[in-house]
């Protein structure tokens, strides 16, 4: 089944689910299409899987499924993503939400943690960490 997935984050979704992608179960099952988010805006991140698709199609090679991969923290972000669904519906695309944030998810596969830790002042130092830790796991 081929698959386009396309990331909003710039490194951290993208380096997981490119490990990911590269388990022979998944190889087997699948063709997933990878894309580097830019960060930011939900809508943003939809409308870029909407010209990728757009773009493959018009190549001849249409995807099965396209998946967008998003944070939905914080509650300014409330009317963006409620846009963003709604072109994904509207599109016939799939989404992943990650809440708390994707990178809270995979710091809970290495360590114990008992923080909330979106909102604690040490994550970016705990994210860094984890992301060396992948980086460091994907090499061996």
């Amino acid at each position: 089944m081929k698959l386009l997935v396309v990331c909003e984050g710039k490194s951290t979704e993208f380096t997981y689910l490119d490990g990911l992608c590269h388990e022979q179960g998944v190889q087997d099952r699948f063709a997933p299409q990878l894309r580097r988010g830019r960060g930011g805006d939900a809508r943003v991140v939809v409308q870029a899987a909407i010209n990728e698709r757009d773009r493959q199609k018009r190549r001849g090679e249409a995807y099965e499924e396209v998946w967008c991969v998003l944070d939905v923290e914080g509650v300014e972000e409330t009317a963006r993503l409620n846009e963003a669904l709604a072109l994904a519906r509207r599109e016939h695309m799939q989404l992943a939400l990650s809440n708390p944030s994707f990178e809270v998810w995979l710091i809970a596969h290495f360590t114990r943690c008992f923080l909330w830790l979106s909102s604690n002042p040490k994550f970016p130092l705990l994210k860094k960490r984890l992301l060396l830790r992948l980086l460091r796991f994907r090499r061996i």
